[in-house]
């Protein structure tokens, strides 16, 4: 293959930033209390990357639309992140049974 077909075809293909791992993508936390042994999934959170190729980035520029957008830009959030903090106590609601248990004494 001769160096003039190469960049040839290094033209036709998308620029994706070089990490991945790096772009948009949602936080996920469910809390284990310890005491209870109970689970809260919080709220489902976006963590925002800077890159421009990414559609969701608050850097991606306002005039990069389709078709072109589709062919250069990442359409997609990464996997998530996911965590499960466990927590040594019991939680809210456990709490609230309880002031409420000894509030009625």
């Amino acid at each position: 293959m001769s160096s003039g077909s190469w960049s040839s075809q290094q033209t036709h293909r998308p620029v994706l930033p070089p990490n991945p791992t790096a772009m948009c993508n949602w936080r996920r936390v469910r809390n284990h209390y310890k005491r209870c042994g109970h689970y809260i999934d919080l709220p489902e959170e976006e963590i925002k990357c800077e890159d421009r190729y990414c559609k969701f980035s608050p850097a991606h520029p306002p005039d990069c639309v389709p078709p072109e957008c589709t062919k250069r830009c990442w359409q997609y959030h990464q996997f998530p992140e996911q965590y499960n903090p466990v927590i040594d106590n019991i939680c809210p609601s456990c709490i609230q049974i309880a002031r409420a248990q000894a509030a009625a004494r």
